[in-house]
């Protein structure tokens, strides 16, 4: 209540014994009071106080990995990226497989600072560990196609996909990818897979197909997309209704558009 009412000093008051005693009991209720208190200390540009709150939760064993991603993304704003990016290793290597977000973070940190080749590397590693997880083969899709490895990218989500072909987000994610090699053709051979699996996954493809073809401006394609998922079921989201509107704006019939 006092963050929301912009009142620090008071929001310290309340937030200061309860996150002591919480966090010399070991409960697990202290890390979202450690957020509130560390958002207040950010926010005053201390982010020392901010990194020793993290690294203070990193003594209570349910939280200690999120509280040291936390405490190294602190930091990040007050040392230089190398010095980020050997601490984001650091803890990359002692995460266990079920620290699944962590994993996914840090990979993604990795390739923000551009250390894809370390990303890449890590990513290996962990496929080494748990080959027959998909979820790690759609990361290493995604993160070859941040590096310009398209064709690399594409045999990964393929092979995901063939080892998971009703999971229709990797059809999804393969389709950007070749939208990124610029690839239309492909893209919609890929749709056209995906709408194959079941009717859940055919309206995702016509949404997902139609909002393409508006984003390159091939309006009448658009149109029969989206006019294709109208007979399926008509969609209720919002934003396919816009798109919809959209594209008919787009070939001029505007009494479509207003309807």
């Amino acid at each position: 209540m006092y963050l929301s009412m912009q009142q620090p000093r008071e929001a310290m008051d309340v937030l200061t014994p309860a996150f002591k005693d919480t966090l010399a009991e070991g409960q697990t209720v202290a890390m979202p009071l450690g957020d509130a208190m560390a958002t207040i200390y950010q926010s005053a540009r201390d982010y020392e106080s901010a990194e020793k709150i993290y690294a203070s939760l990193e003594a209570i064993p349910a939280v200690r990995y999120v509280a040291a991603y936390k405490r190294i993304t602190v930091a990040s704003r007050r040392q230089n990226i190398s010095q980020t990016v050997s601490e984001l290793q650091a803890l990359a290597q002692t995460l266990p497989p079920e620290q699944g977000d962590l994993r996914y973070a840090i990979t993604r940190d990795f390739a923000k600072y551009r250390e894809y080749d370390l990303a890449l590397s890590m990513l290996d590693r962990w496929i080494e560990d748990r080959p027959d997880s998909i979820t790690l083969l759609q990361w290493k899709g995604e993160l070859l196609t941040d590096m310009g490895r398209l064709d690399d990218a594409r045999v990964v989500l393929n092979e995901a996909i063939s080892r998971k072909p009703a999971e229709a987000t990797l059809y999804v994610k393969l389709a950007r990818t070749e939208l990124t090699a610029f690839d239309y053709p492909a893209v919609e051979a890929t749709y056209e897979r995906l709408r194959k699996v079941d009717v859940a996954s055919r309206m995702l493809s016509l949404a997902a197909e139609g909002e393409l073809f508006l984003s390159i401006g091939l309006d009448a394609e658009a149109v029969q997309a989206f006019a294709e998922l109208e007979s399926v079921a008509r969609p209720s989201d919002p934003r396919v209704i816009y798109a919809t509107g959209k594209a008919y704006a787009g070939m001029g019939r505007n009494k479509e558009a207003i309807e």
